[in-house]
């Protein structure tokens, strides 16, 4: 008999959008049916996952996230912002110190009982630069791994088209963050590979998904 039948395996979800309206029985702005959150989290309890790091993407959603982090014991949340939105760091210097004293102090509070235990969703995303440019979506990761380096928390980091330069930004602050998730990696072999040695003591893993493995 395999081992795996006689093992009860044992799952973490390390990326659900928990905060999806979808969750709340909204689809494109409109109700569909009540909430159905807590059904779906029984369904999950119930099927071995152990536990949820539910996704945060912008300030007010690591808000968000926390709360819910907070209502079972299982749950636990990130606090960053989505490349997509790195907007709403600001366009002054004093603005972007700011908001990243906001999303510090959040994390803090969240690392006191222990629910915040990652920086994300940050990263870079040149599929949808109409919400957020480039220039401003690095200027974005910048300040959040200045989060990372001085809290110590591993980082969440999504990836879109971004060629090598997500790679050549981690590779060129590597003394900020001590381990990452490349999760969703829709890239080539030998990048998956990059990311993976970016470190020598190792701690760099890559998510693969169903948009990792879409076809032309």
């Amino acid at each position: 008999m395999s081992s795996l039948s006689t093992k009860r395996l044992a799952f973490i979800d390390v990326g659900a959008n928990l905060l999806d309206p979808m969750f709340q029985g909204v689809y494109r702005e409109k109700n569909r049916h009540p909430s159905d959150l807590d059904q779906m989290l029984q369904r999950a309890w119930g099927n071995h996952l152990e536990k949820i790091v539910v996704t945060a993407g912008s300030l007010e959603e690591s808000r968000k996230a926390l709360e819910l982090a907070r209502s079972d014991p299982r749950l636990y949340c990130t606090v960053g912002v989505h490349p997509t939105r790195c907007s709403e760091f600001g366009t002054t210097l004093a603005e972007r110190e700011q908001h990243s004293q906001n999303l510090l102090e959040l994390i803090q509070d969240g690392m006191a009982d222990n629910k915040v235990i990652a920086l994300g969703e940050l990263g870079l995303d040149y599929d949808r630069t109409e919400f957020c440019n480039v220039e401003t979506q690095k200027a974005g990761l910048l300040d959040q791994l200045s989060l990372a380096h001085q809290t110590g928390l591993p980082i969440f980091v999504h990836n879109r088209n971004t060629s090598t330069d997500l790679y050549e930004i981690l590779q060129e602050h590597n003394n900020k963050f001590c381990k990452a998730v490349i999760h969703s990696f829709d890239d080539t072999y030998d990048l998956a590979m990059k990311f993976i040695h970016l470190k020598e003591s190792g701690g760099i893993y890559i998510g693969i998904n169903g948009c990792s493995l879409k076809t032309a």
